[in-house]
């Protein structure tokens, strides 16, 4: 079976490295305008890895500022670089050692 000619092109048109900015990263990552890998019938295991996309999420943990914010009487502490999220703003999955 031969991969189709397009096999290793991006299924839609994806921003450029300098575009990743870190302040819609997140945004355009859940709303699918960028992703991280794409299905690629001519590589093992059928999926490319975008290298520019994997680099941009990478560089988001380097940011080791930390926040605090408050849910009823619980106070947490993380790094802001990836803020939490109201849990009804959306689906959420439960799955064993963390949530999505």
């Amino acid at each position: 079976m031969r991969a189709p000619d397009n096999a290793g092109a991006p299924l839609h048109p994806l921003p450029a490295l300098a575009d990743l900015s870190a302040d819609t990263l997140l945004d355009d990552l859940e709303a699918g305008r960028v992703r991280a890998a794409e299905p690629d019938a001519a590589v093992p295991g059928g999926w490319r890895v975008r290298p520019d996309v994997k680099m941009a999420i990478l560089e988001r943990f380097r940011d080791r500022t930390a926040t605090t914010w408050e849910s009823g009487p619980l106070t947490f502490r993380d790094r802001a670089a990836v803020p939490p999220r109201d849990v009804r703003d959306g689906p959420w999955r439960i799955v064993p050692g963390g949530t999505a």
